[in-house]
């Protein structure tokens, strides 16, 4: 066939043709009287376009047999992605925008000068287009087809052909050997928690495969298709959602520039992992701890055996007392922060309350400052236990350096930790640029001002809803007497009872939204006595009363046949009730709570003790003349 005839086969124009000769893809023979030099073109039948094979083949059918019969269809080229949505479909946004800057990178440069020569003037194209092959350094048939292919499809045509064929995987490699079902098994068996050993799944794949029809694949293939499994799979599959949304789900970054001093403080706690002695035990302390968003200072912190709501507000007096009233605290949705005593507090002082995404702590910013108190603080202390048990120092046993005296007590813990806290307000914080200590003095102050300590000490009473006995009021199991209200005039009503659990001496007593007065309970008040110290006597109280139960049922073992039966009865409900839960309470479980605060604490309690003493002659407590000071509106709050 000549080039007219080679370009009319193929329905492609001469100039065409003529370029598929100097790629090699036309070969031809010499024959005499045939052409222009006597060349005659063989066109192979594979490089036909479909449509020229189906007609070439019924031209052959037709001079066959003299008429043209429609052969059988050749089978159709496989499929392949030939959009960019078809691209970001298979592989995602990101994938697919890697995938074409790939492409753009190695070729678009070359296309571009390539179309630049063909489309030209100039002369000398196909020298011109071999020396850019040869720069390319590609054959000049893989220029020519990766023009036409940019021509068709644009920068999708430079993409690798890896890349476009059709299906589920990420990875691009359609291995024949694995058939579909065969890698979604290993896949399957693979992802699963606890992750099984690679040489169990193969095994088990031998036994299915013969039930199933099908072909095993070698070892090497096997843990190729398991190396291919992409890693947010491997994550989710063999180490559960918290791994997940740890490592792999997207984060967002929030900026926080644009927030005033404790305008928004994040509160949360941390168990210490090490142990420190309190009261003859072994512990690991616990940090209730609240820090500014937008310096990133740590504003308040108390530490104690264990925390509770109680520290916490411990934490947040501290942060008010020293840096002002913050406008809104950022909390996780634990119990304690959701607590009445919490959120009736926030009330009082007119702060807002606003919690996190449930079930991401990755939301509060704190967490990352106890990443940084791990690793910059923690593992440097004695009796440091691991975060994690592969962690965990050899041979480590806190009852053996507790008796050997080699932890630190509580106080001494206090101390080294103030002086960290200390250490990490001025140091450089990389995300901001600057020390908190600096930032947090140099931008505006949400609410500018210092909060009096009397003024603190009543807001951050408890409240508890107690009934008027005759004359008295019962709270945690202690009487408390007026000597500025006659109780008697209420006997049988409900009044509500302000009180400070670190000073359970004194109560405050309000009725129908006024408060009344104040009561008294002359022992605790004198001996100083707090909530944890009332809360230990009543648990030995109770389990005092517990054993003369016991013993009292014990007495009828043996002799229930003669015994009266409602005796019988009762003993069998006390030993029932008291079945697998014999173990009394242990004498020091006593609560400590260590704020840095403890001098105003103790100056605090002289003057209430100095107030108590003198309040026979007085006809108003000192209570009821803060009350008067400040104003009931803003205390009945």
């Amino acid at each position: 066939m000549q080039v007219a005839e080679v370009a009319e086969l193929i329905g492609a124009s001469e100039r065409t043709v003529r370029r598929m000769i100097v790629a090699g893809k036309l070969r031809y023979k010499t024959e005499e009287g045939r052409g222009r030099g006597g060349k005659v073109y063989l066109v192979a039948f594979n490089s036909l376009p479909p449509e020229a094979q189906r007609k070439y083949l019924e031209d052959l059918a037709g001079q066959a047999e003299g008429k043209a019969e429609t052969p059988p269809p050749s089978p159709a080229p496989a499929e392949k992605i030939t959009t960019v949505a078809e691209l970001v479909a298979k592989y995602g946004q990101e994938k697919a925008e890697k995938i074409l800057d790939e492409a753009r990178q190695k070729w678009e440069k070359y296309m571009l000068q390539a179309i630049a020569i063909m489309d030209g003037p100039e002369k000398d194209k196909l020298g011109r287009l071999k020396a850019l092959a040869r720069a390319r350094k590609v054959s000049p048939e893989t220029l020519y087809r990766k023009v036409d292919d940019y021509r068709k499809l644009g920068l999708l045509g430079l993409v690798h052909k890896k890349y476009l064929t059709p299906g589920e995987g990420l990875d691009g490699k359609m291995r024949r050997t694995v058939s579909l079902d065969v890698r979604n098994f290993i896949r399957a068996e693979i992802l699963r928690y606890p992750r099984p050993k690679a040489s169990h799944v193969y095994k088990k794949l031998k036994r299915v495969a013969p039930e199933k029809g099908w072909t095993v694949p070698s070892k090497a293939t096997f843990y190729r298709v398991i190396e291919e499994i992409l890693h947010t799979e491997k994550v989710l599959g063999q180490r559960g959602e918290a791994a997940y949304d740890s490592e792999c789900l997207p984060k967002v970054k929030r900026d926080y520039t644009h927030l005033r001093a404790m305008e928004e403080i994040v509160g949360d706690g941390h168990t210490f992992d090490l142990f420190v002695e309190w009261q003859g035990r072994a512990v690991r302390p616990q940090l209730s701890a609240w820090e500014d968003m937008r310096s990133r200072k740590i504003v308040g912190w108390c530490i104690a055996p264990q925390a509770n709501s109680e520290t916490i507000a411990l934490a947040l007096r501290h942060a008010i007392r020293t840096h002002g009233l913050p406008g809104t605290i950022y909390t996780d949705w634990g119990k304690d922060y959701l607590s009445n005593y919490i959120k009736d507090f926030c009330q009082r002082m007119e702060i807002a309350i606003r919690n996190c995404i449930p079930k991401t702590p990755r939301s509060k910013m704190i967490e990352s400052l106890f990443k940084t108190v791990h690793d910059e603080f923690t593992i440097h202390q004695p009796g440091y236990c691991g975060n994690k048990p592969e962690n965990r120092p050899p041979g480590f046993d806190e009852k053996k350096l507790l008796k050997q005296k080699k932890l630190l007590t509580m106080e001494e813990f206090v101390t080294r930790w103030a002086a960290f806290v200390e250490w990490y307000n001025n140091r450089m914080h990389g995300e901001i640029g600057d020390t908190p200590i600096n930032v947090f003095a140099s931008v505006e102050h949400i609410r500018p001002g210092a909060v009096p300590d009397q003024l603190l000490d009543v807001l951050m009473m408890k409240k508890e809803r107690v009934k008027v006995n005759d004359g008295y009021i019962t709270l945690l199991g202690r009487e408390y007497w007026s000597h500025n209200v006659d109780l008697g005039l209420l006997v049988g009503e409900w009044v509500q009872v302000w009180y400070d659990f670190n000073r359970m001496g004194e109560v405050l007593i309000w009725y129908k939204g006024k408060c009344i007065g104040t009561a008294v309970n002359r022992e605790a008040l004198l001996h100083g006595q707090d909530r944890a110290k009332l809360a230990e006597e009543l648990k030995a109280a109770r389990a005092v009363k517990k054993a003369l139960k016991q013993r009292i049922a014990s007495y009828v073992d043996g002799i229930e046949d003669v015994v009266d039966e409602e005796v019988v009865k009762k003993a069998r409900r006390v030993k029932r009730y008291y079945s697998g839960n014999e173990d009394a309470p242990a004498a020091d479980a006593k609560v400590q709570r260590l704020t840095g605060q403890e001098r105003l604490v103790r100056e605090a309690a002289d003057m209430l003790k100095q107030s108590e003493i003198s309040q026979e002659t007085k006809k108003r407590s000192r209570s009821q003349d803060l009350y008067l000071k400040w104003g009931n509106r803003v205390l009945a709050k």
